[in-house]
């Protein structure tokens, strides 16, 4: 499935970030619900991306 185009601002925000993200900041910087950014993140893992997910955020380790 070809990512939408607010798959792309969300791996593109996460590729330049070093340090781990919030749902919250990914959410608020995207203008969407929490919900959709789990459901985003969800289909772009199945896609082949990973991602590394602690107490403090996520962070991007392959697209």
């Amino acid at each position: 499935m070809k990512a939408t185009q607010r798959q792309k601002k969300l791996i593109e925000f996460l590729t330049y970030h070093v340090d781990y993200v919030t749902v919250k900041n990914l959410s608020d910087e995207l203008s969407v619900s929490k919900r959709k950014i789990h459901n985003d993140l969800l289909q772009i893992e199945e896609e082949g991306s990973s991602f590394e997910k602690t107490k403090f955020g996520i962070k991007i380790i392959k697209y």
